[in-house]
């Protein structure tokens, strides 16, 4: 968020508020996070357990 703040004063772009990028972080990380989970899940169900 502080490298966001000196952005909102001098960009044109004036809806990019602090606000809106943290937001928009965390939103992004949220669906990486889905993704990589559901791509790790479907690699580990892949591998055959050894029987035991």
């Amino acid at each position: 968020m502080a490298v966001s703040s000196p952005l909102a004063y001098y960009s044109p772009v004036a809806w990019l508020s602090p606000l809106v990028f943290s937001l928009g972080v965390a939103l992004s990380g949220l669906v990486d996070a889905v993704l990589l989970g559901l791509l790790a899940r479907r690699l580990r169900a892949r591998e055959p357990y050894p029987a035991g």
